[in-house]
């Protein structure tokens, strides 16, 4: 389990609590699971993100965001990540043999999304891939902390390398950032990218493991040689995981949106 999601569970835990009244998982009834589901769709998205929202209850919250006209409900696949998160505490206690209410059951609960998790994220056309890839990062920028403005310095790391292999792979972001040397393999004379879990990455499930020939246009770029003189095991060591929740890839997330801006707007 990853940084993230243990934080992911506790504040659902917490969340289900709040929102039940019940601390002791022994006392849960299946009808406190559905007041729970009923919370999610009634609290805003933003729920408890201001300081004046910490200090106040669930109810609170839930009838200010309807005297203000504004959104309220989790999205379907967040009320189902976290009835999936409280069916595995449910799990976890039923195998420690903590005696639990044999009804309980989340998976009525969820939510069916009629809207594709893929068509919620606006695709690049080709000729936004074309602005982007004609920016200074790969074209040639000022300096080292001036990567959106035109020069003639090419610094062929993390933030140049990630989004050409996310182009010709289709890879996401943190499966590229956590690449390892040994990730990196020749299978019949073919050059190839194996995704799978490794100490600093894990993947969404099994399926997500796959090989993939590296593109010849990265190979004419450098790619194999960039990943001959890197000194770690870390194809991309510029990259680091920051304390708590972070992952790999959002030491490059700043400069990353920073350059679509410059590059899209």
């Amino acid at each position: 389990m990853t940084d993230k999601t243990a934080y992911q569970i506790r504040k659902t835990a917490e969340l289900l609590r709040e929102a039940t009244g019940v601390g002791d998982i022994r006392m849960l009834r299946q009808e406190h699971l559905m007041t729970f589901s009923n919370i999610m769709h009634a609290v805003p998205p933003t729920y408890r993100k201001t300081p004046k929202e910490r200090e106040m209850t669930l109810q609170e919250i839930i009838a200010a965001a309807e005297a203000a006209g504004g959104k309220q409900g989790f999205a379907a696949a967040t009320i189902n990540r976290n009835l999936g998160f409280v069916g595995q505490i449910i799990k976890h206690a039923r195998s420690e043999g903590i005696p639990l209410d044999p009804l309980l059951d989340t998976r009525d609960l969820r939510e069916t999304d009629p809207e594709d998790e893929q068509d919620k994220v606006a695709s690049f056309s080709r000729e936004d891939l074309q602005r982007l890839f004609a920016g200074p990062v790969w074209q040639g920028c000022l300096s080292a902390g001036r990567r959106t403005q035109p020069g003639v310095v090419v610094i062929k790391d993390a933030l140049y390398w990630l989004p050409l292999i996310a182009a010709y792979t289709g890879a996401s972001r943190e499966e590229i950032a956590g690449l390892a040397r040994e990730d990196i393999i020749t299978e019949d004379g073919i050059p190839a990218f194996h995704f799978r879990p490794t100490e600093i990455r894990r993947l969404k499930n099994r399926p997500s493991q796959r090989k993939v020939p590296i593109h010849p246009h990265l190979l004419e770029l450098g790619f194999m040689e960039h990943v001959a003189q890197v000194e770690t095991g870390q194809i991309f060591p510029d990259l680091k995981q920051r304390k708590g929740r972070g992952t790999l890839s959002d030491a490059i997330s700043f400069n990353w949106h920073k350059l679509l801006h410059a590059q899209l707007d």
